[in-house]
């Protein structure tokens, strides 16, 4: 049974709708597709990478490092907003379960998805399976 790929919102930008159409399509190869909570949370994962990729043209054409409130240099708060953005997707795709998606094992699909949170989530389903039997 061939799953139809969900369009991404029209609201997203190129990151998003891009994020949207690799994990949609990767579903799909799996025949499964996101259920309303985990499009939501994909929805909020791909704005947040809109949100990164705006981050990151505007530190294009700008220094790494400005000056602090006291004359001292420190890392551009941009960057370190990036960087945040980028830990928060990444948490929000762990909420779906993209492991069975993940075809050579290396736990990537453009981003990586085993954190601590997924390994408790994988560990909680197998030993629900276990004592299922």
């Amino acid at each position: 049974m061939q799953v139809n790929m969900l369009k991404a919102p029209s609201d997203l930008g190129p990151s998003g709708r891009k994020l949207w159409r690799d994990i949609c399509a990767k579903m799909a190869d799996s025949d499964t597709q996101p259920d309303a909570r985990e499009r939501q949370i994909l929805n909020s994962a791909c704005s947040l990478k809109d949100r990164a990729a705006a981050l990151e043209e505007l530190m294009k054409d700008t220094p790494a490092v400005t000056e602090g409130s006291k004359g001292q240099v420190v890392l551009h708060p941009a960057i370190v907003e990036i960087r945040n953005t980028h830990r928060e997707v990444a948490q929000l795709l762990c909420r779906i379960d993209l492991a069975p998606l993940d075809d050579d094992g290396s736990g990537v699909i453009g981003i990586q998805i085993s954190s601590p949170g997924m390994r408790s989530t994988k560990a909680r389903s197998a030993a629900n399976a276990r004592w299922r039997k």
